[in-house]
């Protein structure tokens, strides 16, 4: 056991002055990627190849296989909590269906009785995992380059396997062991990251503290939303007035009304937004476990470098242009 802790130590002290060295000589921001990958790939994860849809570059997209014979695009998503699998491939698979008591629905006024199963193998690159929970759900309406996806992977799968998620340089990160992340924190820390500690709502969503002018609330951190959007009650704390941008549709299938706003900041942690346009939309229909007054969307994700470590709840991320943090949706179209 000592000899395990002292290896440990060493190790540290080694990537410690390994960083040290790197740092003062100065590498690429591509030579910072592979040393981030070397980092995790020899802490026993599997790096998977995230791809982006035509116009959609907010769906962070893998291939997968299903049971060993269903290949599909499979969507990550933080917004979600369970494992979900469309219901046309869980047909050909003859899946064994079971009842259960969970609703599955979004941001719009549509919601749709779930049923579950289970999946014996569900197979990402040389990433493989058994005995797989999931839910049985009509997918239909989130298809990506015209293609049906066969599933969204969730939060309870991407915690179960201590997933790391590097918006910037496309790639998700699985492993199966549950040893500590010490190595990456070191990393990223050394590095230039600052980092803010994410928390869970009683059914599994991710929330993360925000501040915007000056006002404190809980952000639903969802990286399948395109952009950071808050609620109207907030905009109504702070007295900001709305322009209507444009009806879209929500992930149960039907529609929702969005507005946007011009702020004159949104802070995470250290890392500050100055007067932006950020859109806003009524958050009657999110029901997520606990209140929230804005989410946290791939736009700020993206344009802070951010990777998300699942194993200890926190967000990593860099201070990044304050001016150009967000991509809103202002168009009547």
């Amino acid at each position: 056991m000592r000899f395990s802790v002292l290896k440990k130590v060493f190790l540290l002290v080694c990537v410690a002055l390994l960083i040290s060295s790197i740092c003062a000589v100065g590498v690429s921001q591509k030579d910072r990627f592979n040393m981030l990958q070397t980092v995790l790939c020899r802490s026993g994860y599997t790096a998977i190849s995230i791809q982006h849809a035509t116009g959609q570059h907010a769906a962070l997209l893998i291939q997968g296989t299903l049971n060993n014979e269903m290949r599909g695009l499979f969507a990550i998503d933080t917004g979600a909590t369970n494992t979900q699998i469309d219901s046309i491939a869980a047909k050909k698979l003859h899946l064994i269906v079971q009842k259960s008591n969970v609703i599955s629905g979004g941001g719009d006024d549509r919601r749709h009785q779930v049923f579950k199963t289970r999946i014996a193998n569900l197979n990402f690159n040389k990433f493989t995992s058994t005995d797989v929970d999931a839910y049985i759900s009509d997918l239909s309406s989130m298809r990506v380059d015209k293609q049906r996806l066969s599933g969204l992977i969730g939060n309870t799968y991407l915690q179960q396997h201590q997933a790391i998620i590097d918006f910037k340089n496309d790639f998700l990160y699985l492993r199966n062991n549950s040893t500590s992340n010490t190595l990456l924190r070191l990393w990223l820390t050394v590095t230039g990251y600052s980092q803010e500690k994410i928390k869970n709502t009683p059914d599994g969503h991710l929330i993360i503290n925000v501040a915007v002018n000056g006002q404190f609330a809980d952000f639903l951190l969802d990286n399948g939303m395109p952009f950071t959007t808050l609620a109207t009650t907030l905009t109504d704390k702070l007295k900001l007035s709305l322009l209507k941008a444009r009806e879209i549709g929500g992930s149960g299938g039907g529609s929702m009304s969005l507005f946007f706003t011009k702020i004159n900041q949104l802070t995470v942690g250290s890392a500050p937004c100055l007067s932006s346009d950020v859109n806003v939309m009524d958050f009657k229909y999110i029901q997520v476990g606990a209140p929230i007054l804005g989410v946290l969307g791939y736009d700020w994700l993206q344009s802070h470098s951010a990777v998300l470590d699942m194993s200890q709840n926190r967000l990593f991320f860099r201070n990044s242009n304050a001016k150009n943090c967000f991509n809103p949706i202002k168009s009547q179209t």
